[in-house]
């Protein structure tokens, strides 16, 4: 047994779970790159504006970023993260199936807005931090083929959907969706909870102790078997300051929970004296106010806020995400509006799949080698992106586009593969559910904002450059905040050895 103990650290069950987690992003994510594909449709059967259909992904992200936050910093102390990706698996397959049967562009952004936030709120997160308790030496590389899945159902998943809306139009696309998102559920069986093997091991340890502690027991009880019994309560009150009999009245324990103690001598000495030990109605004293915030805590650590190192990740994910996460949906209309065929439109989605795929399995390998660090991987594929997305004017044609869509694939998906093990490498294994849940919230709430803005922009200029000239800047500026870890880590560094200095006290 290792440092982990029975926990099948990189090896044994891991891949299991990689290979579990790799097929839940392959549907939750790939059908969240899809949507363009359903976002033309929607705006050809309802007849809405691009910025009416934006508001579809705006309540999206926001009901993402709300649910992400509560389940990663509170509900994953309640629920396993197999039970949180079988829930949200669930919920993603209502909410398609909902959006089968809509008649109005509202009924949409309740389906689609609300129920598949919570699905994929509860789907996303919880298998990657599940996923990063699973992985030590080989945590980038997991992170990444795992993330890279959703690059593939990209790839994929719009070129099904395109064919599936052709075959069965959007009403019976959607019903078909709603089938195969179901499959969550079964990826989410597989995720076993690391916590089984800890606890296995340790039950192994409290065997064996149990049975040492039952033995002395048994030496104990022989040898007070000549001793009278108030004498010896007398004696253990004197020299250990044990309660007597009528002070520590109260319920009946297990002699074997407090083998070798006063407490349990005094037991063992007297079997009539019934000894109160956990004095349980009073620690639920506490108000409802204390309780929740309590809660309120556990969900929102402020404390993170005043680290300089989590203010650089939280911003520069935010703005980088703005860039990653609505440009993909952005691509597809802009090309249909540059006169590109509709039948080249699922090309162009494909490409940006293939070359996110590429890009990440490349990345999760290198990141491993630690010849550079990865948060200045992350840096430099952001202000490359930003270039290439700042380029949108000279895109107008089917290969142009394809190029546009190869560059930004490969480096666009580089903040989402290694986001997560860059948490860990600067704040800790142990912070990761909240920094992790933190970001989630704050990038959801983000790019929920500027989804209906962009749309509104495209509406009243006619065309999607001037957003595109906007998600460019915020990924360059993203990526120059990153440049800034290194001064942040000395920051810290400085003010933790401060922290610890002691004061001199006046001299009298």
């Amino acid at each position: 047994m290792d440092k982990h103990g029975a926990a099948p650290i990189d090896s044994g069950w891991a891949w299991v779970v990689m290979a579990a987690v790799m097929l839940s992003t392959f549907l939750d994510m790939g059908l969240y790159k899809s949507f363009g594909i359903f976002f033309v449709e929607y705006i050809e059967k309802f007849g809405s504006s691009a910025t009416i259909t934006s508001v579809i992904s705006g309540i999206y992200l926001g009901g993402y970023s709300i649910v992400a936050l509560v389940m990663m910093t509170y509900g994953l102390g309640r629920i396993s993260s197999r039970q949180s990706v079988m829930f949200g698996g669930v919920f993603l397959s209502i909410g398609y199936l909902l959006s089968s049967f809509a008649t109005t562009i509202q009924v949409v952004f309740v389906a689609q807005g609300v129920f598949a936030a919570i699905g994929s709120a509860c789907t996303h997160g919880p298998s990657i931090v599940i996923l990063s308790k699973y992985f030590d030496k080989r945590r980038g590389l997991s992170n990444s083929l795992a993330i890279s899945c959703a690059s593939l159902g990209g790839l994929v998943l719009p070129i099904l959907f395109h064919a599936l809306v052709k075959w069965y139009n959007l009403k019976g696309a959607l019903l078909i969706t709603s089938g195969i998102i179901l499959n969550c559920t079964v990826a989410g069986a597989l995720m076993r909870p690391i916590d089984q093997y800890q606890l296995n091991g340790k039950l192994k340890s409290d065997s064996f102790s149990n049975g040492t502690e039952n033995v002395r027991d048994k030496e104990n009880i022989s040898k007070l078997s000549n001793i009278n019994t108030n004498q010896t309560l007398h004696e253990s009150q004197q020299n250990v300051g044990c309660s007597g009999p009528e002070q520590i009245k109260g319920e009946k324990t297990d002699m074997s929970e407090f083998s070798g103690s006063c407490i349990s001598l005094t037991h063992i000495a007297s079997s009539t004296v019934d000894v109160k030990l956990r004095p349980e109605e009073s620690d639920n004293i506490n108000s409802k106010c204390v309780f929740n915030f309590e809660i309120l805590s556990q969900i929102f650590d402020c404390s993170l806020f005043r680290n300089m190192i989590f203010m650089i990740l939280l911003i520069a994910g935010c703005l980088g995400q703005i860039e990653c996460a609505l440009a993909l949906i952005f691509i597809p209309p802009y090309a249909k509006d540059q006169g590109v065929a509709d039948s080249d439109i699922p090309f162009i989605a494909g490409t940006i799949g293939i070359a996110e795929f590429t890009g990440r399995c490349f990345i999760g390998m290198f990141a491993d080698v630690k010849f550079i660090d990865r948060h200045m991987l992350i840096a430099g594929s952001l202000i490359i992106t930003g270039i290439v997305t700042q380029c949108v004017h000279l895109y107008d044609s089917v290969w142009t586009f394809v190029v546009f869509a190869a560059l930004y694939g490969l480096f666009s998906g580089v903040l989402v593969a290694l986001y997560s093990p860059v948490c860990v490498d600067l704040l800790g294994p142990d912070s990761i559910r909240k920094t992790y849940g933190i970001s989630c919230c704050f990038n959801g709430v983000v790019t929920s904002l500027a989804a209906p803005f962009f749309g509104f922009l495209r509406d009243v200029t006619g065309s999607y450059e001037l957003p595109f000239h906007l998600m460019g800047s915020c990924a360059i500026l993203g990526g120059s905040l990153l440049l800034l870890v290194p001064w942040a880590k000395r920051y810290e560094e400085n003010k933790l050895a401060n922290s610890k200095t002691p004061q001199q006290l006046p001299l009298i």
